[in-house]
């Protein structure tokens, strides 16, 4: 399992799912965001939907 922090002041976005999907960089793991931290508009883009 893979596990991230985020700090924001938009929490209504957050929380909402069990799990929350997580979006890293396979060569630098260590730089990672949780799906809902990115724009709305941006999701589909990233997640592939």
């Amino acid at each position: 399992m893979k596990e991230a922090s985020v700090k924001t002041h938009v929490t209504h976005n957050l929380g909402d799912e069990a799990e929350e999907p997580l979006v890293y960089d396979s060569q630098n793991p260590k730089e990672a965001l949780l799906l809902d931290a990115f724009p709305k508009k941006l999701r589909p883009l990233i997640a592939g939907v």
